[in-house]
């Protein structure tokens, strides 16, 4: 399923979770300042997410890697894009561990 953005409306990538591929979202051509939130709750002792792009959310071979993150323990990290995107998407790399969970949301103006 394909999500298109909304300027000011959180668009959920991912929720809660500690494995897999998030939801890819499209953001419009007028999308401005996109921002996405990585919010990691609980213990967290190991695990690796990347944000990925690639020009259509149903494309099936490998996304670009815009970030990495490695969350830790009850943190927050806010990526701020410049230029225009085409679909993004969270992916679990490496298994969030620990006991806590990942969740990753964009908004945008």
């Amino acid at each position: 399923m394909t999500v298109v953005a909304s300027k000011g409306v959180i668009a959920t990538l991912q929720t809660a979770v500690t494995t897999g591929t998030g939801t890819a979202v499209v953001l419009p051509i007028s999308a401005h300042n996109p921002r996405i939130h990585m919010c990691a709750v609980g213990v967290i002792t190991g695990g690796t997410v990347v944000l990925e792009e690639a020009r259509d959310p149903n494309y099936t071979g490998t996304w670009s890697i815009l970030y990495t993150y490695t969350p830790a323990t009850d943190s927050e990290l806010v990526i701020h894009i410049n230029g225009t995107l085409g679909a993004l998407r969270t992916r679990v790399t490496s298994n969030i561990i620990g006991g806590g969970v990942i969740t990753a949301e964009l908004v945008s103006d």
